[in-house]
């Protein structure tokens, strides 16, 4: 089939579009049927708790939920001076909040920001944590 007019090609795009988009932005409902974890407010706590075991600097985070998640479109979210752990209800909008600025990890449905001040060495140290931290 030739589609020979720009309606035409602007139409099949965008449903291209949609279906690509749809299946990376699944809402939480949806998780059930692609077998990704259900929103566990204690993961981000858990992450933390991984860092302060393997001796990485995580004192005290902070909730940043309603700082950070209006603008990131995040379920939850906690800080540190080092760093913002941000959780996602889904791994697919995990990976576009990633995608949009360099600098960032994610893994499953977390992605974790760095503070300027870290080392890539550190960033490499919390990005083998918080991996360590999700299995």
């Amino acid at each position: 089939m030739q589609l020979r007019s720009p309606r035409a090609v602007l139409a099949v795009g965008c449903l291209v579009a949609m279906a690509l988009l749809g299946t990376a932005c699944s809402r939480q409902d949806d998780r059930a049927n692609n077998g990704q974890a259900a929103v566990d407010p204690s993961e981000i706590s858990g992450i933390f708790a991984e860092y302060r075991d393997l001796g990485l600097p995580a004192a005290q985070p902070q909730d940043a939920t309603e700082t950070v998640c209006g603008a990131a479109k995040c379920a939850a979210a906690m800080s540190t001076p080092q760093l913002t752990l941000l959780q996602f209800a889904t791994s697919g909008e995990a990976e576009l909040y990633d995608q949009a600025q360099p600098g960032r990890f994610q893994v499953e449905n977390i992605v974790v920001e760095f503070g300027p001040a870290l080392s890539v060495d550190q960033r490499a140290r919390y990005q083998n944590a918080t991996v360590r931290a999700l299995e």
